[in-house]
């Protein structure tokens, strides 16, 4: 059976998600991205053992400055939202 190519090769997230879900390929995304195509089975995933390790997130800001009420939502969403590549140490120091 020949693999069918579609002739090129894509760098935007948006594109590689589509062709997964029309069945063009395999695309290597962010959980994000795919987290309701997965929860309803519209994608599956595969090659779940090559896996990489989550990427820490740093967050960098002025210290010496008030930190505004939207900026300390912000830190306080990401935080919240990506507890895993959040450093605990890191994330209980944010604010000064």
């Amino acid at each position: 059976m020949e693999c069918p190519t579609i002739g090129g090769y894509f760098n935007e997230s948006l594109a590689l998600l589509s062709l997964a879900k029309q069945g063009q390929g395999v695309a290597f995304l962010p959980e994000v991205y795919v987290q309701k195509e997965l929860a309803i089975g519209t994608l599956v995933e595969v090659l779940r053992e090559f896996r990489p390790e989550p990427l820490p997130i740093n967050l960098l800001y002025v210290s010496n400055r008030l930190v505004s009420p939207v900026l300390k939502t912000f830190i306080d969403y990401v935080v919240a939202y990506f507890p895993e590549v959040m450093p605990k140490l890191e994330a209980e120091v944010l604010y000064p």
